[in-house]
């Protein structure tokens, strides 16, 4: 619902929207205070509902999981869910070369 909610206020400003997928969390990192999504497996599903919402909508959509996923890179994380600043630099270079690619900026 939320998705949704989100999605319809933002197309009134007829603003370019595109939505990014949640990347791979590392799972042995996890502490009491961790958030609610503690396995990749949540990560997924999440990411299919988020996935599904755009598509119906028309809105682009930029996944980055199964990439993130398959390589090793727990070295980017500061805890279990928050990149660090070298994977937040990572992730604005994938989403500037999505932007680029696709026209959108």
């Amino acid at each position: 619902m939320y998705w949704h909610k989100l999605l319809d206020v933002l197309a009134q400003t007829k603003a370019k929207i595109v939505v990014t997928d949640l990347i791979p969390v590392i799972e042995n990192r996890y502490t009491d205070q961790a958030s609610l999504i503690r396995c990749n497996a949540d990560v997924e599903r999440y990411n299919q509902i988020i996935k599904k919402i755009c598509k119906e909508r028309n809105v682009s959509f930029f996944a980055r999981y199964d990439k993130w996923k398959a390589q090793n890179s727990e070295e980017l994380y500061k805890d279990a869910i928050h990149p660090n600043a070298k994977g937040q630099q990572i992730m604005a270079e994938e989403l500037y070369t999505y932007l680029n690619k696709n026209k959108i900026l």
